[in-house]
Order: C-alpha cells, then structure tokens, then sequence
C-alpha cells in the first residue's frame, strides 16, 4: 500500500502527526496552568486561522488542496465561524 506514495509526501504526513502530538501536548500543559475556559476560548479561534490557511493553500498551491472558493462557500463557512466565536463568548463569560 505505501509504495503508490512517494517518500516525500510520508515524510510530510509523519511531520504534520507529530506537529499535532505537540500540539495536544501544548494544549494539556495549557489545561494544567491556566482556567478551563480561556483554554477553550483560545482553542475555539483555530477555525478562522483554519479558513485563511485553506484558502492560502487552495488559491497559491491547488494540487495540495482543492477548495471551491465562490461567495456562497465563504459565506456559509464566515456564518459558522461567527456562531463558533458566538459560543465561545458565551462560554468565556
């Protein structure tokens, strides 16, 4: 199974799990140190950086991702990003 993909785009994938480990790694020592819900809140703005960075990578680098970029998509995708951030206002206060 792994010889239809090139070392280099495994190589990728294993760098981006391990980002991820240390993501979660860096989340729980945020648990530890700070209130419940300021982790939360700061987790909960990952979906607009989440947004930029796909639309970043779908216009600049389309063979990587292909997104369809057209005002109904972003619309619908700025809507839930609002009522994300809308709960998380609800949970911070």
């Amino acid at each position: 199974m792994w010889s239809k993909f090139s070392k280099k785009s495994i190589l990728i994938v294993y760098f981006a799990e391990i980002l991820g480990i240390i993501g979660i790694g860096f989340s729980y020592l945020a648990l530890q140190r700070a209130p419940v819900s300021l982790v939360a809140l700061l987790e909960g703005f990952e979906a607009p950086f989440v947004l930029v960075i796909a639309l970043f990578i779908s216009r600049f680098f389309p063979k990587i991702l292909k997104e369809e970029i057209k005002t109904k998509t972003i619309t619908i995708k700025i809507i839930s990003i609002i009522l994300m951030v809308g709960g998380l206002y609800l949970i911070a206060t």
